[in-house]
């Protein structure tokens, strides 16, 4: 659970829903800086989603667990078309949002915090990137493990992530074959989000290829069934459970 000071991401989304205001400053422990895409996406209707997001909600099974839910953007949709849905997310402001928005089943958890205690689910979302918070190999892996302990037997994964092998910028490529020459995923790097005074803690994502999601699911009980889009890089994959 982010501490007040530490919770950027939220504080932005409060703004933005009070008054529209808002930005987001991407900080890499490398020194690296860069604009993040701000609060609006974070709060776009179905009709602004890309193609690929609106294709993967069709696959979406009955009870769903948002992971990294942020302003509910997902989870409303899921609501007003019927599902039973329950979001998570590390940023206290985050769920703040989600709950002026409607959305009453939230809570502020990790997905290393994920259990049994919150039920069983059909279908866990990672979208918008997601996928990238099963962290560094080692931890994602068991975090694999927790998903596929907390869904019923025909669970699925829809998850969304950016292959940096596939990056049009010479450097982002750069860094993901150093990345791979010291045995971590191929876009694992370190960063936070920065806000007015407000500045996330560092922590880790994990940027990967499809093919190296297909070789971390492997003695999990999950299975890469699909791979929907990879325009720019971006993609989403369908984890099954057969």
């Amino acid at each position: 659970m982010l501490k007040p000071h530490e919770d950027a991401y939220g504080q932005m989304m409060l703004d933005y829903l009070r008054d529209g205001s808002g930005y987001e400053v991407v900080e890499h422990s490398d020194g690296h800086f860069g604009i993040g895409a701000g609060p609006s996406l974070y709060f776009t209707g179905y009709d602004a989603w890309r193609q690929v997001e609106r294709d993967a909600l069709a696959l979406v099974k009955s009870r769903v667990l948002d992971v990294g839910c942020g302003a509910g953007r997902f989870m409303l949709w899921l609501q007003e078309n019927g599902h039973d849905v329950f979001g998570i997310d590390i940023s206290p402001g985050a769920i703040e949002a989600c709950r002026r928005r409607g959305l009453a089943n939230v809570e502020v958890l990790s997905i290393d915090q994920v259990s049994r205690r919150l039920g069983t689910f059909d279908t866990v979302l990672l979208l918008g990137g997601n996928l990238a918070l099963l962290g560094p190999a080692d931890r994602a892996k068991r975090n694999l493990l927790r998903l596929h302990r907390v869904t019923s037997p025909d669970g699925r994964v829809l998850g969304a992530n950016r292959d940096w092998t596939k990056s049009g910028d010479p450097e982002t490529r750069a860094k993901a074959l150093d990345n791979m020459a010291r045995g971590r995923f191929s876009g694992e790097h370190r960063s936070r989000i920065r806000y007015k005074k407000f500045a996330t803690p560092f922590s880790t994502s994990s940027r990967m290829s499809p093919d190296e999601l297909r070789a971390l699911v492997e003695g999990t009980g999950w299975f890469v069934t699909e791979i929907l889009d990879r325009s720019e890089g971006i993609y989403i994959a369908v984890l099954d459970k057969t």
